[in-house]
């Protein structure tokens, strides 16, 4: 689903190379499937902040056949780890919404100073059903980050419903909401 919607909107698939970030990882589920369906990735880098998913991320991606180009990067390796390499697409699926907003703005920080095109986030549905982009703070409360995003330069470029179908977006599995963003003055190698 991931995957079409960055088609959808950025021709993704036509493009010569393209190097994501995936920022939240989990056991690398996104990982192997764009591994497995862009023939043009040229290098997808896998991070997490729980030290179990990126043992299972690691794990998975070696055991699916895949590490070759879909690399787990331990999340206090990953600012070096993006010294030497240019990423087109960050993403983040369903983890923004479990942090804290300091640590999202760390991520917003990083993305943004890597010059990183484009940004997609798949938020929680939370009880908003994925309309706003809201981190989880250690009381309870609540934050939005979305001015976070546009203060780093960011657009939004689209904001669409999980799943096309409205009577699926109502019904399916985590009904939420995709959200891509892009940054102008980056320098993106689509083509």
């Amino acid at each position: 689903v991931e995957l079409n919607f960055l088609e959808r909107h950025t021709g993704l698939f036509g493009w010569k190379s393209v190097t994501l970030l995936d920022i939240g990882a989990g056991y690398g589920r996104l990982a192997y499937r764009a591994a497995r369906a862009l023939p043009n990735l040229k290098r997808i880098l896998c991070t997490d902040a729980i030290a179990e998913s990126t043992f299972l991320c690691e794990y998975y991606l070696r055991f699916r056949g895949v590490d070759a180009i879909a690399e787990t990067v331990p999340a206090d390796s990953i600012v070096a780890r993006l010294e030497n390499e240019h990423v087109d697409i960050a993403t983040n699926v369903h983890s923004f919404s479990e942090c804290s907003l300091a640590a999202v703005t760390w991520w917003l920080d990083l993305v943004a100073s890597r010059d990183i095109r484009y940004l997609m986030i798949v938020p929680n549905a939370l009880d908003n059903d994925g309309h706003q982009l809201v981190t989880r703070e250690a009381d309870g409360t609540v934050r939005d980050f979305l001015p976070e995003i546009i203060k780093r330069g960011y657009t939004l470029v689209v904001k669409e419903p999980k799943y096309l179908d409205p009577l699926v977006q109502r019904h399916g599995v985590t009904p939420t909401h995709h959200w891509l963003f892009r940054r102008e003055e980056s320098q993106g190698t689509e083509s």
